[in-house]
């Protein structure tokens, strides 16, 4: 039977509609426990939702209190219901289903304290009606008395979940909920979320949104997805403000089921229900405020926040917010490297031109923002890029870019994997790999490595690879003349800054010996590897490695020395610094000789002394000059013996040398058309005035007797006559026998004779005149030479190179 057929013609309240049916004994029972009956009374103009007993039992089922019947009802639990429990049953609304047609939603009645919760009402069909989801079974129970109606669903009305866990759950809202999670109060309200993609945020920016610095923006954004109060269901068309007080349209179609924003952009979730909030989900970009981004949040969100506090107090702020400013910046991913936070190395991570990309990287240098006057004069401090490979990029020869570029306005981002610091000294800028110890060491020892300012910056042309090669032996006179070797570096250290990149033809500087220096570009090669300069009348090779910037300037690693024209060093004083006092006591004694000392078109072949003063076997002094003569290379050979190529004219008019490449400036040399044996060249230097000018020490001396050596001929004779030699060689060892046994005999007679007759004085004495000996002769020649042939001076401990003789073929 319908329980409206129960009702009396009387005025009937609520609580008449739940007393007359048995249907509703349970929940009006609960109220009456309750003491909310008076409450319901009092109250007009609403909708109550109330749970059958076939709800009651369906909880108390899947609870475990009792069965399905009412008898075991009795004996359940009830539950005291507070009003706040109570208001989720009470609807301030009193239009009854047959009147809804789709979605509708309405709110709570309200009570003081609590906010209004929305409640879902939705007819399907004429047949088919449900409240929250759930079968409404008693339809539209109507209290005239109270101007209400009662509606019977059957199961009980759950509590729906805080906003907080409803937007969490939603697919694709991460963003948002990360958004929201910052201190965003969701509660009485419309909710309005954006899927993620719809952000179009990167991790760096949504960084930034959830930093202190982005707070702001954070609110704006989240304030336009929020409306105060619950928007939602069938016939709603209207205009509200959002959370940031701009207005906003928002209506909805298809009977509720489809809320739209702005007359554009249509929900693809509509009217999810929390306790005391409404969510519609989108998925349209055009409902996410947007933020304008600048290089300052771009840092933030880069997780550079001490970089840009930095900046802020160093009133350099400017430069991160101001998008028009063409720049670049590079930054370590990881802050912490940055441990010096001065104003000049803050000003140092910024180019002062926009790079787009890694590939846009086609220059070599980049001017930055850290400009010292005092150090570098009108020019700033630059930054060094290499290209390490197709997508790779190392900093200043040492950092590496990692990530980026993050664009904004004019500013492009890249992220390092070191902190790129301000340039350093010298000594500390160059790499080891340059191998330019030697120079460094001299600009220390000389007080070089630090400059003075001199408001023009400085470029060195640092002497590096295999500079002082050619200058091993010029070293130690360098060495014992300090002024000297100051005034080489100093030639090498120029006022001013000359990089690579420079576009003049010319350039007109000073050197640090206060002396004028032209720098003329000269070409280079294709890849541009090679830059060719010229420095005055030297010719300058800059290789791969150039432009090694420092905290004054910059460094171009040369693979030669600049010998400045005032700088004059001759054989002479080489051969005076150098293990030549024996050479020199010699070649004293022939005035003729001993100019091409003090010539630049000459060349010295520079035995050890202690290889000299083995020496022996020399019968004259014109033997010693001889011998002097072969070690002077004449004018036309010193640059055949400089390059080891083609023949070598000695002064020995009777001898020429050769010469073999071993390494580097080692080589080998023999006399042309002589014996096999030779000398090895250990070291070298060369004079000021001409590179090919050089004194070269070798391991011994070049022996005369190389020169007439014929043991390289041989005679291939028939065996007849070998026959023949062997018969009279016989023959002539029996007679020459014979004749030793007479001479023997012929002596101890005389030795006899003698002692009978008394010994003699002798009368007879040497006399030394121009022809004597200068060496002494106590040895043979043949054990003089074999004794020189033997082995190496002290200068080497590697075994001469020797030479089998060849045998003549017996027939």
């Amino acid at each position: 039977m319908n329980v409206e057929d129960t009702l009396s013609e009387d005025p009937v309240t609520v609580i008449d509609i739940l007393s007359n049916s048995v249907e509703f004994s349970y929940f009006l029972r609960q109220l009456q426990r309750s003491m909310l009956v008076p409450y319901l009374n009092q109250l007009n103009n609403f909708t109550l939702v109330a749970p059958t007993n076939s709800a009651f039992a369906r909880s108390a089922v899947k609870s475990g209190d009792g069965g399905g019947d009412d008898d075991s009802l009795e004996t359940l639990n009830l539950p005291i219901l507070t009003k706040e429990q109570f208001q989720r049953y009470i609807v301030n609304n009193t239009r009854p289903f047959s009147r809804l047609k789709g979605v509708h939603i309405l709110e709570t009645m309200p009570l003081a304290g609590s906010p209004v919760m929305p409640i879902k009402f939705q007819t399907v069909d004429d047949e088919n009606h449900y409240i929250n989801g759930i079968d409404v079974v008693e339809l539209d129970l109507h209290a005239d008395d109270q101007d209400a109606y009662v509606q019977g669903i059957d199961k009980a009305l759950p509590l729906a979940h805080c906003i907080d866990d409803v937007v969490s759950n939603l697919p694709n809202s991460y963003i948002f909920n990360s958004l929201a999670s910052t201190a965003f109060n969701l509660s009485g309200k419309t909710v309005l979320v954006p899927i993620d993609s719809t952000f179009n945020l990167e991790e760096h920016q949504l960084n930034y949104l959830l930093s202190s610095y982005g707070v702001e923006d954070n609110r704006r954004i989240m304030g336009s997805l929020l409306i105060e109060g619950i928007y939602g269901g069938d016939g709603l068309n209207t205009t509200v403000l959002d959370h940031n007080g701009y207005p906003l349209s928002i209506s909805s179609s298809n009977d509720g089921s489809k809320i739209i924003i702005n007359n554009t952009v249509t929900s693809i979730q509509s009217n999810i229900l929390a306790q005391d909030a409404l969510v519609h989900v989108f998925d349209s970009k055009a409902l996410v405020q947007d933020v304008e981004w600048n290089a300052m949040k771009t840092l933030v969100g880069l997780e550079a926040i001490s970089f840009v506090e930095e900046l802020i107090l160093q009133d350099l702020d400017d430069l991160i917010t101001d998008n028009s400013l063409e720049q670049t910046i590079f930054y370590p991913v990881d802050s912490n490297q940055v441990s010096i936070a001065s104003k000049s190395s803050n000003l140092y991570h910024f180019v002062t031109e926009r790079i787009p990309s890694i590939q846009d990287i086609t220059k070599t240098l980049y001017n930055t923002r850290f400009c010292n006057t005092k150090k570098l004069g009108s020019s700033c401090q630059r930054i060094k890029a290499k290209k390490v490979g197709e997508n790779a990029v190392m900093l200043n020869g040492n950092v590496l870019i990692e990530k980026g570029p993050y664009t904004v306005g004019n500013t492009t981002i890249f992220l390092t994997d070191e902190d790129l610091r301000t340039p350093n000294d010298i000594v500390s800028s160059v790499n080891s790999i340059l191998h330019c110890s030697k120079s460094l060491s001299f600009l220390e020892s000389l007080g070089l490595q630090k400059l003075a300012n001199n408001h023009l910056g400085y470029t060195l042309f640092l002497p590096c690879f295999n500079s002082w090669e050619d200058y091993t032996l010029t070293l130690n006179f360098l060495k014992k003349n300090m002024t000297a070797l100051e005034f080489l570096m100093r030639n090498h250290m120029l006022n001013g800054l000359l990089y690579t990149d420079f576009t003049d033809d010319e350039v007109e500087l000073t050197n640090l010996n206060g002396l004028p220096v032209n720098i003329k570009y000269d070409g280079e090669d294709s890849d541009g590897q090679l830059l060719k300069l010229k420095y005055n009348d030297d010719n300058l090779v800059l290789r791969g490695e150039k432009d090694i910037i420092f905290n004054q300037g910059v460094i171009h690693p040369l693979n030669q020395l600049i010998i400045p024209e005032e700088l004059d060093i001759s054989l002479g004083d080489i051969l005076k610094s150098s293990d030549a006092d024996l050479f020199l006591q010699f070649i004293s004694q022939f005035p003729d000789l001993e100019t091409a000392l003090y010539h630049d078109d000459y060349s010295i072949l520079l035995p050890s002394t202690s290889s000299l003063s083995d020496l022996s076997g020399l019968d004259s002094n014109t033997t010693l000059e001889e011998f002097l003569q072969l070690h002077i290379i004449s004018p036309q050979s010193i640059e055949n013996l400089y390059n080891c190529d083609g023949p070598i004219v000695t002064l020995n008019k009777r001898a020429n040398l050769t010469c073999k490449q071993l390494s580097g400036i080692h080589s080998f040399l023999q006399v042309d058309n002589g014996a096999d044996n030779g000398v090895r060249i250990l070291n070298r230097g060369c004079t000021s005035t001409l590179k090919s000018t050089c004194v070269y020490s070798i391991d011994r001396p070049i022996s005369l007797k190389w020169i007439d050596n014929n043991d390289h001929l041989h005679i291939s004779l028939p065996g007849l006559a070998v026959g023949l030699g062997i018969i009279l060689g016989s023959v002539l060892m029996v007679s020459l026998l014979g004749c030793l046994m007479l001479v023997l005999f012929s002596k101890s007679k005389k030795s006899a004779d003698t002692e009978s007759h008394g010994s003699r004085p002798s009368s007879t004495h040497s006399e030394s005149n121009e022809n004597t000996a200068l060496l002494s002769e106590s040895q043979p020649d043949n054990q003089v030479y074999n004794s020189f042939e033997s082995g190496y001076s002290s200068n080497t401990r590697v075994n001469p190179i020797t030479f089998s003789k060849k045998t003549s073929p017996v027939s």
